[in-house]
């Protein structure tokens, strides 16, 4: 009776296709699989389904944020329970919002 804890979600590929689109500029086949190992997928429904099973929630302070001549923009952020981790997130503008072109570990030039 542990699933009555759990929210589960259920993705449709089409949406997910969508999302993916407009987040990102990618189209799920373009993903190559990757992540899809986490989400488990029914071929009568069309759908990706995975649950979530806790408070695992990290508090994010973002720390700076820098818009480049070529329209680029970078947030620099704290997160993890301490926030510790420090990390950047890339976006651009595309079309009518901005899609993420990546989140990674802020690695300071040596």
């Amino acid at each position: 009776e542990h699933w009555k804890e759990m929210d589960l979600f259920r993705l449709p590929v089409e949406k997910m296709d969508a999302t993916l689109t407009a987040l990102f500029g990618i189209t799920l086949k373009e993903t190559n699989g990757v992540g899809l190992e986490y989400l488990t997928y029914l071929e009568e429904t069309n759908c990706y389904y995975t649950a979530h099973t806790g408070p695992d929630c990290a508090e994010v302070s973002v720390q700076n944020v820098v818009v480049q001549d070529d329209g680029i923009v970078r947030v620099y952020y704290d997160t993890g329970y301490d926030l510790s981790d420090h990390m950047v997130l890339t976006l651009k503008y595309e079309g009518k919002g901005y899609q993420i072109v990546s989140n990674q570990i802020d690695t300071p030039a040596a």
